[in-house]
């Protein structure tokens, strides 16, 4: 699976790190054990080293929100951050973002092009 996660339940972060070709169901994998176990709450998600399946992802945006927000009452008040460097996956991150706000997410979420811009978001008023 190109997906890893890492939860830290003392920092109530849970990071995933994608890498090679990225499409929609391997990101539903990676999330059902999340919901399913101590969800934290927030989230970073690191596509850096990520390559996307462009058209799965793009028709499949919508689903990932909706998906998210059946699992809101876990994750009340959390950020989500999602991070990439290169400018099509960035792209994808903002129309996800759209899709999360669409949505109602319970959680904030925003794209950022570094971690470090990431985790100072996350780490905001806490």
């Amino acid at each position: 699976m190109p997906i890893t996660s890492r939860m830290n339940q003392s920092e109530q972060l849970t990071t995933f790190t994608a890498t090679g070709e990225v499409t929609f169901n391997d990101i539903i994998e990676a999330l059902r054990p999340f919901f399913a176990g101590r969800a934290t709450k927030n989230i970073l998600w690191n596509f850096c080293d990520a390559k996307p399946d462009v058209d799965d992802l793009t028709e499949s945006l919508d689903r990932i929100a909706k998906f998210s927000n059946k699992e809101r009452k876990l994750r009340s008040s959390g950020k989500t951050a999602l991070v990439a460097s290169a400018d099509l996956m960035y792209g994808l991150l903002r129309m996800y973002e759209t899709f999360a706000d669409i949505h109602g997410l319970a959680h904030s979420v925003m794209a950022f092009r570094t971690i470090e811009g990431a985790l100072q978001w996350i780490n905001e008023d806490q």
